[in-house]
């Protein structure tokens, strides 16, 4: 019965599996950008949106029901009609005189037991399909590809880079967003790079972090020794990086800094903060670095948010500096003093800052200029 109704049983499960993983996934999703939602005063498309939702994984949990129902009902009868025959064979065979009513009480008996059996073995079945179907929606996450470290520790005391006739595409159908890219940055240089929107800037940090590989073409670390390492998951060990948005993590303000550098003391973190221009407002904060931040960073702003992120970076001290729009909730004098420190204090460090400001550059040794296709 059940290979015979498996095909549906097993689309069933994964269309329910499918369903409630979107369904999680737009609760999470709305509770997290709830701000967005009420600004936008989307607040009845969005309930809209989570009936629709209630309402297609309903109508599958009903056909998923109606389904089990339907096999469980014809394995019963199936399972009573073996029942009815045997004792229609048995009375036949005693009126026959072949058996006596002890044999066929007997008969019976074992019949019993033996439907008993199957029945908990056809119980099984519908466990292990559902099982199978949800093994096959683990599987399609793990088999993306695994970064692979050749556990490097070292860290370098400077780096350059050298961008040889890079490209990159997302799909062999679309356009290339960088095309055939040459670039060289000596070490300790503080690079700008701008561009419009969608011309590439966030695609090449990427790269630089080995999140993204090229399409063609090659990047290389160079370091003061004059040994070259190709980009790679091992060259963030000497990579500091603050992205775009609010990326703290819920727990304390000093938790948040030893990201950074797990062995940091209160006076290194105190030196990072000044550096971003964070230690005043840490400093009048009640708990000061014992600070809790809720989800999102609740109880800070957006911009004390970004520079204690910024913070995060300095105090890992490695000699290449990544800033993805770091400073875009700042004011100017909060993103003049941090731009100054960095060009100050971190003369030896390499740095690439994408930004769209261009008060920023003057801060730069050179500018990288990207535009659409590039």
């Amino acid at each position: 019965v059940m290979l015979f109704f498996r095909q549906k049983y097993k689309k069933y499960q994964l269309l329910l599996r499918k369903s409630e993983s979107e369904y999680r996934s737009f609760m999470q999703e709305t509770l997290a950008d709830l701000t967005v939602i009420k600004t936008f005063r989307m607040e009845d498309r969005n309930q809209q949106k989570m009936e629709d939702f209630k309402t297609k994984r309903l109508r599958l949990i009903f056909l998923n029901s109606r389904l089990s129902s339907i096999i469980t009902a014809i394995m019963r009868l199936v399972y009573s009609l073996g029942y009815v025959v045997a004792f229609c064979w048995g009375s036949y065979r005693i009126s026959k005189g072949e058996i006596t009513y002890g044999t066929l009480t007997v008969f019976i008996t074992l019949v019993s037991q033996v439907q008993g059996a199957v029945s908990n073995l056809a119980g099984v079945v519908p466990k292990m399909y559902s099982m199978l179907v949800s093994s096959k929606r683990i599987c399609e996450v793990s088999e993306n590809d695994k970064e692979v470290y050749s556990g490097k520790t070292d860290v370098p005391d400077s780096v350059a880079l050298e961008i040889e006739n890079v490209s990159f595409s997302y799909d062999d159908n679309k356009p290339e967003i960088i095309s055939d890219l040459s670039y060289s940055v000596r070490a300790g240089e503080k690079i700008g790079i701008i561009g419009p929107s969608g011309a590439g800037k966030t695609t090449l940090i990427r790269m630089l972090l080995a999140l993204t590989a090229p399409t063609k073409g090659e990047m290389v670390y160079r370091f003061d020794s004059g040994r070259g390492e190709a980009v790679s998951p091992d060259s963030r060990r000497f990579i500091a990086y603050v992205p775009q948005g609010n990326t703290l993590m819920t727990g304390t303000i000093e938790e948040n800094l030893k990201i950074g550098n797990k062995d940091a003391t209160e006076e290194m973190m105190f030196k990072a903060l000044k550096m971003a221009s964070a230690y005043s407002f840490v400093n009048k904060l009640p708990d000061g670095l014992k600070t809790v931040l809720s989800e999102k960073s609740g109880g800070i702003s957006e911009g004390q948010a970004q520079r204690i992120a910024i913070a995060r970076a300095f105090i890992s001290d490695k000699p290449v500096l990544i800033l993805d729009e770091a400073t875009s909730a700042l004011d100017e004098e909060n993103e003049a003093v941090i731009l100054k420190n960095i060009s100050d204090e971190y003369q030896d460090k390499t740095c690439f800052i994408i930004t769209h400001r261009n008060s920023m550059l003057k801060y730069c040794d050179k500018v990288l200029k990207l535009s659409e296709n590039t």
